[in-house]
């Protein structure tokens, strides 16, 4: 499951309007498909080389993923997407406003 979070991780961030974060998708496709490789290590004893690599990789990864999660900023929604955002603020006003009929006096 790690190793797929990775991916859509890499995959989901290279969608985003910022063409630096290309290189993402590519490193990001590696080390998921390293891990993959790695998870097999109890199975087979060739893996074992690749396992190593992986304890390797491994952290770096996940640090250079944190750093790029970190720094990468959130874009207005799209089109598609504002629906969905005026929906989820008519909700959350909803749930701030008394319903009707309630008492709203406050007792001393």
């Amino acid at each position: 499951f790690l190793n797929m979070f990775f991916l859509l991780s890499s995959i989901a961030l290279t969608r985003a309007p910022a063409p630096s974060l290309r290189w993402l998708l590519v490193i990001g496709s590696a080390a998921s498909l390293l891990g993959g490789l790695a998870m097999l290590r109890n199975a087979t004893p060739w893996v074992e080389p690749i396992a190593a690599l992986n304890n390797v990789v491994l952290p770096i990864w996940m640090l250079v993923l944190g750093v790029v999660l970190l720094r990468h900023r959130a874009v207005a929604p799209s089109p598609v997407q504002a629906p969905l955002s005026a929906l989820s603020r008519a909700w959350a006003k909803s749930r701030q406003e008394p319903p009707p009929g309630a008492d709203t006096s406050t007792r001393s």
